[in-house]
């Protein structure tokens, strides 16, 4: 049976790869070539920035599928934009913005956008794993009014995550 801490622990774990492997230094140029409304972006900093006290209730729980929606989106749009590009966006233009580089930075840029594909699906499969975790309290905590009811189009949401989920799947050879 899932609990709270369990939940918690897996947003660290979140929320850590997010900042060592998504977002770190060497490639925040490719952070600002997502394009994603404001709304997404503040949903996703629900779980990427914010320190949940409370996960026990609907509310708290609305706002983690929201998060995950806002984190799938995120993804998406890597996968789909960005990673085709991956070369353009990463090293060289890290590289290009400081003259003063060490041969160490140049090879820990190279290394941040090689293994970047990777770790994108290794983000996707931790949201994967929430996701499911927090479905399940769901509905276990709250089988007569569960939160994932109140969600807007959580149809669609279920469905992006089935289509990367399916994508990752297809694509985990080549990482």
């Amino acid at each position: 049976m899932i609990n709270v801490s369990d939940i918690k622990n897996l947003i660290t774990e979140l929320q850590t790869h997010y900042e060592k492997h998504i977002n770190n230094k060497y490639l925040k140029n490719v952070i600002m070539k997502v394009d994603l409304n404001t709304t997404s972006l503040q949903n996703m900093n629900l779980i990427l920035a914010g320190n949940m006290v409370y996960i026990d209730s609907r509310g708290a729980l609305e706002d983690l599928y929201y998060g995950i929606k806002a984190i799938c989106e995120f993804i998406n749009e890597i996968q789909t934009k960005i990673m085709p590009n991956l070369g353009i966006y990463g090293a060289s233009n890290f590289l290009g913005s400081n003259q003063n580089v060490t041969q160490n930075e140049k090879i820990l840029s190279q290394m941040a956008v090689k293994n970047y594909p990777m770790n994108v699906k290794m983000f996707f499969d931790l949201v994967y794993k929430l996701f499911n975790m927090i479905n399940e309290f769901d509905k276990i905590n709250f089988p007569k009014d569960p939160a994932y009811k109140r969600i807007q189009n959580f149809p669609q949401l279920e469905k992006l995550i089935a289509e990367l989920k399916e994508r990752n799947d297809k694509h985990e050879e080549d990482y």
